[in-house]
Order: structure tokens, then sequence, then C-alpha cells
């Protein structure tokens, strides 16, 4: 055998099986290589979206993101969506999930986010009672009013309702009238019970909102007010009676005191024809001290 041809080819089969064996190895590495994060597609909203909002193709986008971060309940086709209504507000960029969504079925408008066995009602403001503005949807307010009650002829002051839902502001349910402008009215959310209540007392006067904390959400129990309440505890008034004097005989010359009448004026005696009489002159109130009384005797009652 020629060993010179049986090296070289020895040598190219010993590279060649080196080479086999560093392409296998890559290969191996490769396919040990974790693969990227797995994507999903969401449907999220393309810009805000009011409650009671049918939500249509205008309204909704289509992204990719991380299965471990996409919420549950989520949707990937925009035609799962068609006709749905906002339950509450939907921000832009925000995924659509279905808590955020009225059941299938309900037509929009503020129907769709009236909870079951609960009513929405209307009262007029101003911005007196409509606290300068800064009542705004989904603000939870008291609801007083002040009435005149007949029977005790004053004014009483009585919380109608506590921590109520406002759903809109004027017609608008997601942020105040806009340039500034004052709205009229505002629309809440209550019981059927407590709407009678709030139409009646409309019927009789004026109702005032009361705005209340975020982060209060307790139920106090109020009595109402009158105008005592307002005025406080009268003294009671004091009576003051000046002592009263009753003459005996009228020319005994002594006076005690008693409590059955006043004689204020003079006893003047009177002598005619040889006989003595006696007249009483009463002295009216505006009267001067010393009367104008002629005759012979004349002194006060009680003295000789």
């Amino acid at each position: 055998m020629n060993l010179k041809k049986v090296l070289p080819l020895s040598a190219a089969l010993i590279m060649g099986l080196i080479a086999a064996r560093l392409v296998v190895q890559i290969s191996h590495k490769k396919n040990d290589t974790p693969a990227g994060p797995r994507m999903v597609k969401v449907v999220s909203a393309a810009h805000d979206v009011a409650p009671g909002d049918a939500l249509n193709g205008d309204a909704l986008s289509v992204g990719d993101v991380t299965a471990d971060s996409a919420p549950p309940n989520s949707f990937s086709d925009p035609g799962d969506l068609g006709g749905r209504v906002a339950l509450s507000t939907i921000t832009k960029g925000q995924t659509i999930v279905e808590s955020l969504l009225a059941p299938k079925g309900t037509a929009s408008g503020l129907q769709a986010v009236i909870p079951a066995g609960m009513r929405a009602v209307t009262i007029d403001i101003n911005e007196v009672s409509g606290v300068a503005g800064f009542v705004t949807p989904g603000s939870h307010i008291d609801l007083i009013e002040s009435i005149h009650d007949d029977q005790a002829n004053q004014f009483v002051s009585r919380c109608l309702v506590q921590n109520v839902l406002v759903s809109a502001v004027g017609v608008r349910s997601t942020a105040v009238t806009p340039d500034g402008q004052q709205a009229h009215s505002v629309t809440m959310i209550v019981t059927p019970k407590q709407a009678q209540l709030i139409d009646l007392a409309a019927m009789n006067g004026h109702a005032r909102l009361v705005l209340r904390s975020a982060n209060d959400s307790r139920s106090e129990d109020l009595t109402p007010l009158s105008m005592d309440d307002l005025l406080g505890p009268h003294k009671p008034a004091v009576t003051i009676q000046k002592p009263i004097q009753q003459t005996g005989d009228p020319f005994a010359g002594t006076t005690r005191p008693s409590t059955e009448t006043v004689v204020e004026g003079w006893r003047v005696r009177v002598i005619s024809a040889g006989e003595s009489s006696t007249v009483d002159v009463h002295t009216p109130p505006d009267a001067p001290t010393t009367p104008s009384v002629t005759g012979t005797d004349r002194s006060p009652i009680g003295d000789p």
C-alpha cells in the first residue's frame, strides 16, 4: 500500500469526523436554548369609553401581550364584543375584560349601568345646592332638605338619603359640563323607597347636596333638626309682681300686705249738712301722684 496516498486520506477522514461531531454539538446547543415568551392577542380600548356606551369597531384595538400578562376573561377577537355595552368607564389602552361589560343583550344608555333593584332619579340643582360644581359622576353624596313643619310652625331640616352614587351631572356621565358651565341637574342611583322620598321632598322644597369623602361610606343616625336646635335652649321668662296693699279701717292708720287687690288713690271725707261720709278717689295710671280733689279733708287712702 502506498503510504503517501493512505496518510492524506486518513487525515481527511479524521478531520471530517471531527467536523461532523462539532456540527452535531452545535445543533444540540441550539435545541437546548429556551424559546422566547409565548405571545397572545388581546382586545383593548382605542379611546375612552363612557359607562352605557356600546362598543364598536372604532372603540377597539388588538395588540400582542405575553400569555402570562393577559388578564383573565379578556378577549382576543373584536368580533366577540359586537353590541356589548360598557358597564363602567374604560380608559384608552385598557384591556377589555368581561367584568367591565354589561350582560349580553343589554341596550346602551343609562339603564345599562343601573344595578338590579335600584333606580335612577334626577333632581334640579344650582350652584349652591350642587356644591359649586364639585359634584362629578362617581361622587357619593348625602341629600338634605329643609321643609316647614305646619304642626310645629317652624322649619325642620332632615337628611333624606346618605351615601348615594351620582351617575350623571347634567347629561354627562363622565365629566362635568364643558367650558366651566354649571349643570342644572344631578342623577343618582337610589332604592325605590328613596326615589319616592326624594320626589316628595322635591315637591315641597329644594334639596341640597352634601359631598362625601371618597373614603367615607358610613351612614350616620341623624335626627331632624328644628329652629329650636338652631336657637339653643330658652331661659324661662321671669314675672315680677309688685307688693300690693289693702287698707282696713280707712281711719285706722294701719296697712298690711295683701295679694288680693291693689288700691291706689285717695279717700276723701265729705261733711254735708252735719253728716260725714267718705269717698274713694282712685288715681289713673298716668295721672299725677296727687289727684285734684276738692273737699274739706283729704288724705291718702289708708291714712287717718
